[in-house]
């Protein structure tokens, strides 16, 4: 274990970067791997209790997110640009997850996501990547509520029991 551990660490590292800087890397790594793992439960979750537009729309979020996982691996120089993809991807899938569900009134409540995402962002970028997207998240809550009386006229309905 700790030589995959150590494979994947010189593997997403840049020669210049400092010790810190090449943990915050593979903990983001890791996180990002459970982070697809959760999001296939929830894509399994929603075809089986028949809310297929959200299903799709997670499937593809899944995708986009394991694609840009593998781009921060593949290619280190490219590590920021492909975490600050999986934090706008994040943002935009929950914000339409929103939509689709009815919105706050709709049972599912999808924006509690939001908070994670710059989170994650601090994680796995510092500052520079997480405060811009805490400010994209925090206009996507105001957004959520301003558009509220539409998202809550979304013809969906929720199984029993089925809750992110």
């Amino acid at each position: 274990m700790t030589e995959l551990i150590s494979a994947i660490e010189r593997r997403v590292s840049l020669p210049d970067d400092h010790e810190a800087v090449r943990r915050q890397k593979l903990i983001a790594i890791f996180a990002g791997f459970s982070a697809i793992l959760s999001t296939g439960l929830m894509t399994t979750t929603f075809f089986v209790t028949g809310l297929t537009a959200l299903g799709w729309l997670h499937l593809a979020y899944g995708l986009t997110f394991a694609v840009l996982l593998v781009i921060a691996l593949l290619q280190p120089r490219r590590y920021v640009s492909a975490t600050i993809g999986i934090g706008l991807i994040s943002l935009v899938t929950n914000l339409i997850a929103h939509g689709l569900s009815g919105g706050y009134s709709g049972g599912i409540w999808f924006l509690g996501w939001l908070i994670m995402n710059p989170l994650n962002m601090f994680l796995a970028g510092g500052a520079r990547a997480g405060i811009p997207l805490f400010i994209l998240c925090m206009a996507g809550f105001i957004g959520a509520a301003v558009f509220e009386p539409v998202f809550a006229t979304a013809n969906i309905v929720i199984t029993a029991g089925v809750r992110v």
